[in-house]
């Protein structure tokens, strides 16, 4: 095997190295991991979510670029109840994250940690739209934010259905949640609410992988009229998204959507069958993204799932082998730029080792409980095998370094887990933060328009606090970018929130055409505070 190869070539490059180097830097303990403290959560929590940052004028709200119903008759919209209702909905929720929050300590090993933080981010909505209500902001514009909150909330309740972990107390919680959000949508005559847009970015990543697929099987030589057919199938299956995202589009009610992709689920998996066969890097790789695609489509869907077992050893397949492809790509005097190399091969030795377990529990047929248990630590030590080897000089080892770290949420999204279960997910915070620094350069933007044509005797200051919450959030994007400790993060994330009540605290003078714009970008910059704080709070 090429890991043990590997391995024992290490091991002898580090007996050598242990008779002419002090044996201290040799066995050097990595550094302990900052804890965090519960103070800083605790403040960054009330900070965030409850409404401290809401205008009391509501004129200075975000507007939704959608009108979702128009043909509502808000006269017939019972306001009292309305609030009664969604501050039902806030309390529930507090219950809610504290039983849930009992589950997990009960049972870390769960995939529950993802689910807690989506819950904070919910919570953060529900207690703005709580807010607004209470500073009278018109029914029109509460009706979208409810909207978001609904398809949202319908998509976390889902999740939690589906996880055997969830308890009893927190079960009857989320029962109580759906029946307010009932409540409350029959108040505003309106139908359950799908994720639209998050499932037209999932199917025009399908539709692109698909495409990709199609030109690779068009150019492979090694299978003649079979690959030919398997091009055509692939060709028809795309189309057949495309049709997913037409009705998507054309506002198609749920059961006609649920329709077209069963449609599409039935010609996927006989092709799917069909592509495991080929040995072809290139498609493989294409096939784990419309998987990885597909299940979060099912999920948003609300759609029931369990672990397909044969994707699941495909995927850990191909995760063993770019391990693999790493320990043969990684010149032993690579290793030569470690001070800790007996740490080093200690971590390699690790995470090989589980990646190893989670492949025998899969051809033993363990439980789907057992895979996830096992899962937690691929993750866990994939996470030291990532943040040690990141640091080497090689372009190549870093390539197949990306690979290993697509394998591993791969084998997360096969077992239907909505997000890391050991760790801060960076790679999703990484998207929030490029979204964070891009909304802050266009509120940039708009505050210069705004003071060049309306001169304050505040003009300095503002501009300055301005430019201060762009280079503050450019910070936070590259901060992520390296792999932080969780104190870092809080702590950057704490400067955020300070840096961007500076600049808040002017936007209420604005009195402009600017304003619109200034309040729809803080109502986005806001919420995006708070998807990047949410998961620090584990």
């Amino acid at each position: 095997m090429l890991y043990s190869k590997w391995k024992e070539a290490c091991r002898s490059l580090g007996v050598a190295i242990l008779t002419v180097a002090f044996s201290a830097s040799l066995f050097a303990q990595p550094a302990t991991r900052v804890g965090r403290t519960d103070s800083d959560i605790d403040n960054l929590n009330r900070m965030l979510m409850d409404g401290d940052l809401q205008s009391r004028d509501p004129s200075i709200r975000s507007n939704s670029l959608l009108d979702i119903n128009p043909n509502i008759d808000y006269s017939k919209v019972n306001q009292q109840v309305l609030t009664n209702l969604v501050k039902e909905a806030v309390d529930e929720s507090t219950r809610l994250y504290q039983s849930l929050d009992a589950d997990y300590r009960r049972n870390p090993t769960s995939p529950l940690r993802p689910l807690l933080s989506q819950l904070l981010q919910l919570r953060a909505q529900a207690s703005r739209l709580n807010q607004a209500l209470i500073d009278r902001v018109p029914l029109q514009q509460i009706v979208v934010d409810f909207r978001k909150l609904d398809s949202e909330w319908r998509l976390l309740s889902h999740r939690l259905a589906q996880t055997p972990q969830v308890g009893t107390a927190s079960r009857d919680s989320v029962d109580r949640i759906d029946r307010i959000d009932r409540e409350i949508g029959k108040l505003f005559q309106v139908e359950p609410t799908l994720d639209r847009k998050s499932l037209l970015q999932q199917l025009a990543s399908m539709e692109s992988a698909f495409r990709v697929l199609v030109d690779e099987l068009r150019f492979d030589t090694t299978g003649g009229s079979k690959v030919m057919q398997m091009e055509s199938d692939a060709r028809k299956i795309q189309s057949q998204v495309i049709r997913i995202e037409d009705a998507i589009y054309a506002q198609a009610r749920y059961d006609q959507i649920v329709n077209e992709y069963g449609k599409f689920s039935r010609m996927w998996v006989v092709l799917l069958d069909q592509l495991r066969t080929m040995d072809n890097r290139q498609i493989e790789r294409q096939v784990r993204y419309i998987a990885d695609s597909n299940n979060s489509v099912q999920d948003l869907l609300w759609m029931e799932t369990s672990a397909d077992r044969t994707q699941l050893k495909q995927v850990t397949s191909v995760l063993m082998r770019d391990v693999n492809e790493f320990y043969t790509r990684t010149n032993l005097s690579l290793l030569l730029s470690f001070k800790d190399r007996t740490s080093v091969l200690t971590v390699a030795d690790d995470f090989f080792g589980t990646v190893q377990n989670f492949k025998d529990l899969l051809d033993r047929n363990e439980s789907d409980a057992q895979l996830v248990e096992a899962y937690q630590s691929v993750e866990e030590y994939g996470n030291r095998f990532q943040q040690t080897f990141s640091r080497m000089n090689s372009s190549v080892a870093r390539i197949v370094l990306g690979r290993i770290e697509d394998g591993i949420a791969s084998l997360r999204g096969e077992l239907n887990i909505s997000g890391t279960v050991t760790d801060i997910d960076t790679r999703d915070l990484l998207t929030y933060a490029a979204s964070l620094e891009n909304l802050a350069e266009q509120l940039d933007f708009d505050v210069r328009h705004w003071l060049n044509s309306d001169r304050q005797s505040f003009r300095n200051e503002a501009l300055q606090a301005s430019s201060a919450f762009v280079q503050r959030s450019r910070r936070i994007h590259q901060v992520l970018q390296g792999r932080p400790t969780r104190q870092e993060l809080i702590r950057e994330t704490q400067s955020l929130y300070e840096d961007f009540r500076k600049i808040y605290g002017y936007l209420g003078y604005c009195r402009t055409s600017d304003r619109a714009n200034l309040a729809q970008m803080a109502g986005e910059i806001r919420q995006t505070i708070v998807d990047i704080s949410a998961p620090l709070q584990f």
